[in-house]
């Protein structure tokens, strides 16, 4: 009994410590496969219709990261990389946790808590690094580059173990392999300064030298600006692709580039070398556009029924839409009316109407840059849309008391008794037409007797289609977004241009 205890023992040991070590439980001497990491700001140049205080989010995670999962600690969640977030209530004391996934399925989480408060006037001062291992010299040693928003007259770095340095672009080497917190202080010439600190790790086991990437962004003279994007690799590199993060991307080295509406964008570098190694960059900044115009405008989906279950098609609901925001000038906010009295304020709401009637359907937008714009538009619910029937006039002379009338592709045939004036019906002629059945009877005994309401000739001949998205098919799908799908396959495939060929 007791050896079968000894061996019982013995199992569960060997066990436990075969187990993949958890989100910061790593020792000293090894380096996780990933590192959950980001950070956050009140982002006080955006206005809302309701009040809302809006934090941006930005990953600063460790490793091939696929997918993300952010939980703001209000109830509400996010798959995006770089989510912007818009808090209810002030003073709200929140968790907010970000859980990564990377390509080789490592996962880990971070959380940090704060309190949600009022607008607050961005910093004087503020200051941020970034660091790389040097590839020109003969050890495992970093290259810090300080930057600043303020003409700074002194930079003092500590490195966390024990040493500093005043210099403005360092070369440090730590003792030993580890986690360190850096900080740099930047002072101005007023005497007044600003610090900066950052968890990085230290050791053989980090991303391969040809493996980062930074860039930094110069401000050309024109209006409206040119903003000129210069890469930073510490070795060789086989191709670059820029995301400028307003659906515009290109394979150029320092691509110089011009927005078209003003506003908060994610630009993403992505690199890769000839041994196959990629890296990434992402930043969010402000870049000012062409122009403050900015244009409403939104399309409507049919929607599913309540309580549709995720492993089947969703049956569609004669009074529910889905209202997808196709509006241009990258707007932050949005307002929606229904016209039955009920307003929403997300950018793709799902609404069900009380019954069938005619409802004029309104979204105002707001841009970063106060941009602001409205577009209505008819929603009929349970009501024939007009000019929405097609069909083709048939001479039937032969039978008595016909005439021309319209057989529809639906098959139906219309006997029109009224129609919209100045309008000549021809033999053969296809049409796009509304009509109202009427109560009087048929002389010609084929069909509906019908008044047009609304008519209009179409061409003969024409082959067309359209397609759409299901905006509402989205939620069944894992707690992934769209961009980390696309993502995910590029880093599994043979580069970037298979998001393109996808």
């Amino acid at each position: 009994m007791k050896k079968l205890l000894y061996f019982v023992v013995l199992f569960t040991v060997i066990v436990n410590n075969a187990q993949p070590q958890t989100t910061g439980g790593y020792v000293r001497d090894s380096m996780p496969g990933c590192q959950a990491d980001f950070g956050y700001y009140y982002n006080d140049s955006i206005r809302t219709f309701a009040e809302a205080y809006p934090y941006q989010f930005n990953d600063y995670s460790r490793g091939d990261v696929v997918s993300w999962l952010w939980d703001f600690g209000d109830g509400t969640t996010s798959a995006e990389k770089d989510p912007l977030h818009f808090y209810q209530h002030n003073g709200d004391t929140v968790k907010v946790c970000l859980t990564i996934t990377t390509s080789d399925n490592c996962i880990s989480t971070w959380c940090k808590t704060f309190v949600v408060s009022t607008p607050w006037t961005p910093p004087d001062c503020y200051a941020s690094f970034y660091m790389y291992q040097d590839s020109f010299v003969n050890c495992i040693c970093y290259r810090f580059q300080g930057y600043s928003n303020i003409e700074a007259v002194s930079w003092h770095w500590d490195f966390g173990d024990g040493t500093v340095s005043e210099e403005y672009n360092p070369l440090h080497q730590f003792p030993a392999d580890g986690s360190y917190n850096v900080c740099l202080t930047v002072v101005q010439a007023d005497g007044k300064s600003c610090s900066y600190c950052q968890q990085i790790y230290s050791g053989r086991d980090t991303i391969p030298t040809d493996c980062r990437n930074s860039y930094e962004v110069e401000t050309l003279e024109s209006y409206p600006p040119q903003y000129h994007f210069i890469p930073h690799t510490s070795d060789s590199v086989e191709w670059y692709y820029w995301d400028f993060g307003d659906g515009q991307g290109t394979y150029e080295r320092s691509p110089i580039h011009t927005y078209t509406y003003s506003g908060y964008y994610t630009v993403c570098l992505v690199t890769k070398t000839p041994m196959g190694c990629k890296s990434e960059s992402c930043i969010t900044e402000y870049y000012t556009g062409e122009s403050k115009q900015c244009r409403a405008y939104w399309e409507k989906y049919p929607a599913p029924e309540n309580g549709t279950k995720a492993d089947s098609l969703p049956n569609l609901c004669s009074t529910c839409y889905v209202f997808h925001d196709y509006s241009a000038g990258a707007p932050v906010s949005w307002h929606w009316t229904f016209g039955d009295g009920t307003e929403s304020f997300e950018q793709n709401p799902m609404h069900t109407f009380p019954g069938p009637e005619i409802y004029t359907v309104c979204l105002e937008i707001l841009t970063a840059d106060s941009c602001s714009s409205t577009f209505c538009d008819s929603v009929y619910v349970g009501i024939q849309e007009p000019c929405s029937l097609y069909g083709t006039v048939v001479d039937y002379t032969g039978l008595d008391g016909c005439g021309l009338l319209i057989q529809l592709d639906n098959g139906e045939i219309l006997e029109p008794q009224q129609i919209v004036p100045g309008f000549t019906l021809r033999d053969g002629q296809r049409v796009a037409l509304s009509y109202t059945e009427m109560p009087s009877a048929s002389i010609c005994m084929v069909g509906k007797v019908v008044r047009i309401d609304c008519i209009r000739e179409i061409s003969a001949c024409r082959a067309s289609f359209w397609h759409y998205e299901l905006p509402w098919f989205l939620p069944y799908l894992p707690s992934i977004s769209l961009k980390a799908i696309l993502r995910s396959k590029s880093y599994r495939g043979s580069g970037i241009w298979e998001m393109e060929r996808w």
